[in-house]
């Protein structure tokens, strides 16, 4: 079993290319819908995820894997933080703000930021760090895949080094992750992008993401911030290339 959390404002349609990747390989997809923007993570993680990851045990489900996309990982954060299960496998992480979101910072100080947003926003900023400090490392395997392509060159003004439009590339990393991966891709199609599923069923099935010497490119032709060793590469790439 695969549970897919989706992000801030978006829905479990989004999964749509993703479930049909990962049902053609044998597994059993399932993409939660939630109201990202009326109720506050704890609620979620409480409520909604942790029902789910309940009913599993109990109906005898052997393995449950993850994979998020944006504030999902968060929400896996703080449940897997708050309950403990014996099934889980493996966790993806699609463009995660797992150590905050210098966009999310810069909109919760405007009004319509949280108006629109809803409660979670602040949870999401950078300023927030005894939150993210809070939720610690990878509880399981987990993997992550980031961006550094974007459309939104606004937003990109907010955030140091390269950026998806809504996360940097540093921001992306998780204490305890066992793999990480860079995708030429901005935050709003990288769950869907060809590179990232592909990935994403190689981590879930063999632990790891396929070894490559240079990130791949989606085919789109969104700008990439200028300054770093080699076009679209960050620092952080580079070290994981070197391991």
């Amino acid at each position: 079993m695969v549970i897919l959390l989706h992000g801030l404002g978006r829905s479990a349609g989004m999964w749509s290319s993703m479930e049909r990747h990962l049902t053609e390989s044998g597994l059993h997809p399932i993409a939660l819908d939630y109201p990202s923007r009326k109720r506050p993570l704890e609620w979620l993680a409480d409520s909604l995820l942790e029902p789910v990851l309940d009913s599993l045990e109990h109906a005898g489900t052997r393995r449950v894997h993850f994979v998020t996309q944006s504030m999902g990982a968060i929400l896996l954060r703080s449940t897997l933080a708050r309950h403990g299960h014996g099934n889980l496998g493996q966790a993806v992480m699609i463009a995660p703000p797992n150590q905050g979101s210098e966009v999310a910072t810069f909109a919760s100080r405007f009004g319509y930021g949280d108006w629109i947003l809803g409660p979670n926003l602040k949870r999401l900023s950078k300023s927030n760090r005894g939150f993210f400090d809070s939720l610690g490392p990878a509880p399981i395997p987990t993997g992550v895949i980031a961006g550094d392509r974007t459309w939104n060159l606004l937003n990109s003004l907010t955030i140091p080094g390269p950026d998806d439009g809504k996360v940097s590339v540093e921001s992306t990393h998780l204490p305890g992750e066992t793999d990480w991966t860079l995708v030429h891709e901005n935050h709003t199609f990288l769950h869907s992008c060809q590179a990232s599923k592909e990935r994403t069923l190689v981590f879930l099935t063999q632990g790891r993401f396929s070894v490559q010497e240079t990130p791949v490119a989606t085919g789109r032709t969104a700008p990439r911030k200028k300054g770093f060793p080699f076009p679209g590469a960050s620092r952080s790439e580079a070290r994981t290339v070197r391991k």
